[in-house]
């Protein structure tokens, strides 16, 4: 059983990393622990009994009285109830079954549910007994209901109709379909959050709120931290679980807990609240899990001395010298990213309407648009600086404007490119991304990068280098300027009082900085 549920999840993980075009981490087998039995699981399995137990008679009363047609189905179920009665009445009584029946009784349906549910309930034990009796109890609320149906006294359900559900009674799935239908998350969020909550459910179940408490995600984290991901595409280590992946996991389930608390649908504590997770996430190796850092300028202008940037042999052999000239996403991609600091993410749906060379303050404007959405849907201006005009980005920008397209990258594509979904485009997992972190970062700074170790630097860095530039130059700049340019959250009270600072403003502080000694081989000018 448990191997085919590493089988499952590893197919989710796939299919999560063909959506997200993202690699995922992987899960390697693990132990699952067997789950204690609650007060909480037996009244659970009681109302499943019951209800699955009448769900057949509730649809086909509906049929039959819906059209003539189905009232022979309906008679049918009927008198096999009624020749089943015996059986069925036997089995609930604890009486043994005479002749051969199909009725399956309460034990046999107990132990496929302890075995599927991986409850601490073996056979001859208490536990046993008490899922037992649950099952039985609701297996008669079932009959019951269907006796009454039959008899004309009830009348039955419409199968599109949700029950009332208490406070007490909604489950952890439950919540989380309703914080994703609230949220309206996004297709690599939504993802995400099935992981952790599938996860979670395997070795916990899908029971009622109220019946997790704060061990059962102490569980979820000790779990995690004993998992090995990585290891699976080129720079990728194999190594534990983040920390920071174990937070993010358990906080999509407390976000949804907490949404059923603030609505009134539950109204117990949140179980996935107050855990300190540094008790089970060591933390990282740093000979095998360096921090990300930014590029040094010696490390860029190694960068820019690559045949993307100086020459290569052709359009189909970029890697390699020659005296072919790029003038497209290889070339400018890297560079705009390093003078705007911008999110590759953000680069590789940048409309040209949104890019503004005239008139005294030429900026970008980064919002969501068709072609993708931002970090949190924040906007924000960012200054060209004088720096990228010398190399010539309004040319370049002319040059493609002329040509029709509506991107400032035409040639840069998406991975899933069949469509061009803006919540689920991934212009960040691109041909270029992978070739620039892959390739040219190992081709240029190979020889002083640990080979044994997580690659320190990628194509995000030029972003982190962007934002050093800003944080160390001998202007002082105000904080809230480079947040404001780089698309940072300010803190609570200077969103208040300072707000959004004026693109006026923030050029003026800013387009006149570059990065001292930095080379970078420019383009001859049409």
């Amino acid at each position: 059983m448990l191997a085919a549920a590493a089988v499952v999840h590893a197919q989710f993980e796939d299919l999560v990393a063909r959506a997200t075009g993202k690699p995922q981490p992987m899960l390697r087998a693990a132990s699952i622990p067997l789950r204690e039995v609650t007060q909480a699981d037996l009244d659970d399995i009681r109302e499943r009994f019951r209800d699955i137990t009448a769900r057949p008679f509730e649809q086909a009363h509906l049929q039959a009285d819906r059209s003539p047609a189905f009232a022979a189905d309906l008679e049918r179920m009927v008198a096999e109830f009624e020749t089943n009665a015996e059986a069925l009445s036997a089995s609930l009584s604890r009486r043994p079954v005479s002749g051969s029946s199909e009725v399956e009784g309460p034990t046999d349906a107990a132990k496929a549910l302890i075995a599927r549910e991986k409850l601490a309930a073996p056979a001859g034990s208490e536990e046993f007994a008490a899922v037992v009796a649950a099952i039985r109890a609701g297996m008669k609320e079932g009959y019951e209901r269907v006796e009454a149906l039959n008899d004309g006294r009830a009348i039955p359900r419409l199968p599109t109709a949700t029950p009332k559900r208490s406070a007490s009674s909604i489950t952890l799935r439950d919540a989380v379909d309703q914080y994703v239908a609230f949220k309206k998350v996004t297709p690599k969020t939504l993802s995400e959050i099935e992981l952790s909550l599938t996860t979670f459910e395997a070795l916990n179940g899908n029971r009622r709120l109220s019946a997790f408490g704060i061990n059962d995600f102490r569980t979820f984290a000790k779990w995690m931290s004993e998992q090995k991901v990585g290891g699976a595409t080129v720079g990728s280590v194999h190594r534990t679980m983040s920390l920071s992946t174990g937070r993010k996991r358990i906080g999509f389930l407390g976000s949804a807990i907490k949404l059923a608390i603030d609505r009134g649908t539950f109204d117990g504590p949140n179980p996935a609240s107050g855990i300190n997770l540094s008790a089970w996430f060591p933390k990282p190796d740093k000979s095998v899990m360096p921090s990300k850092r930014p590029f040094t300028v010696g490390e860029l202008n190694r960068i820019f001395q690559h045949p993307w940037f100086t020459g290569c042999q052709s359009a189909t052999d970029t890697h390699s010298p020659g005296d072919l000239r790029l003038n497209g996403m290889e070339y400018w991609g890297p560079i705009v990213a390093l003078y705007t600091g911008m999110r590759a993410s953000e680069l590789g749906g940048l409309q040209l309407s949104e890019i503004f060379l005239d008139g005294d303050h030429p900026h970008i404007v980064v919002r969501d648009n068709k072609f993708r959405r931002t970090k949190g849907s924040y906007a924000r201006n960012v200054p060209i600086l004088d720096a990228l005009m010398r190399l010539g980005f309004r040319e370049y920008v002319e040059r493609i404007r002329a040509s029709g397209a509506e991107r400032l990258f035409p040639d840069w594509k998406p991975r899933n490119e069949k469509v061009f979904d803006k919540a689920n485009a991934a212009w960040s997992n691109s041909s270029l991304m992978r070739a620039f972190n892959r390739t040219v970062i190992k081709k240029m700074l190979g020889d002083i990068l640990p080979t044994d170790a997580r690659q320190e630097v990628t194509f995000h860095n030029l972003r982190s280098s962007f934002k050093t530039m800003l944080t160390v130059s001998d202007f002082n700049l105000n904080q809230n300027i480079i947040n404001d340019v780089v698309g940072h959250a300010k803190s609570d009270l200077d969103a208040r009082y300072v707000g959004s600072i004026s693109i006026e403003a923030t050029y003026k502080a800013i387009h006149h900085l570059d990065y001292g000694n930095l080379t970078i081989p420019v383009l001859n000018r049409p």
